[in-house]
């Protein structure tokens, strides 16, 4: 069972279950192992075929569907920060094609790196540029929103691995929405701009 403690910190009950919307029936997955599962940093979760991707603490676990566990994959090149986040490290990250791409630092998304899920490696890429928060990806295009003075979206080339030039979001866009993929645009929705937001703008790329 959840467990209630300290004022900023709950222990989260580490069960994991899934919903067959055919049969409207769920039934009970493996119990994600540690550092996957726990109350000290928000986890980045990613389909990758049948299976999950699950990225916390610097760390990538998969959980294969058809054998019903888990699996390390490992963590990319570790870096000193120079500040720690008492959430636990903070990281942004999405699945492009073939590939995990992770930006994360102590106390912002800093520090890149990418996982080649067919080779199995780990290589270093670009930095974050200042303020990334939230990424989305598409099958072959990745997206970042960042958040300094005004909310901006950008794209992460996965080819050249660079980010393009931000452009300026409407002010709808409020701080830590939730990014969507629709197809052929990315959908930026809710979040904060002193008070919550009820909107959000569409972000269509060249």
């Amino acid at each position: 069972m959840a467990q209630c403690c300290a004022i900023d910190s709950v222990l989260e009950d580490p069960a994991a279950a899934a919903y067959d919307p055919a049969t409207n029936t769920w039934r009970r997955l493996a119990d994600p192992p540690a550092p996957w599962s726990g109350d000290d940093g928000a986890p980045i979760i990613a389909r990758y075929g049948p299976d999950m991707l699950v990225w916390r603490h610097d760390r990538l676990g998969r959980y294969d569907v058809a054998s019903n566990t888990w699996s390390d994959l490992g963590s990319p090149p570790q870096h000193q920060d120079n500040c720690a986040s008492t959430a636990g490290p903070v990281s942004v990250g999405a699945v492009d094609g073939d590939s995990f791409f992770v930006w994360t630092g102590g106390c912002q998304a800093q520090h890149g790196a990418a996982f080649d899920l067919i080779a199995g490696t780990w290589s270093e890429i670009a930095a974050a540029p200042d303020g990334l928060r939230e990424a989305v990806a598409s099958e072959t295009r990745l997206f970042g929103l960042l958040r300094g003075t005004t909310t901006q979206p950008s794209e992460f080339d996965v080819k050249t691995r660079a980010w393009s030039a931000p452009v300026d979001a409407p002010n709808s866009v409020g701080t830590y929405p939730s990014l969507f993929w629709t197809g052929s645009a990315v959908l930026a929705w809710a979040g904060s701009a002193g008070t919550d937001q009820r909107g959000g703008a569409i972000y269509s790329p060249a």
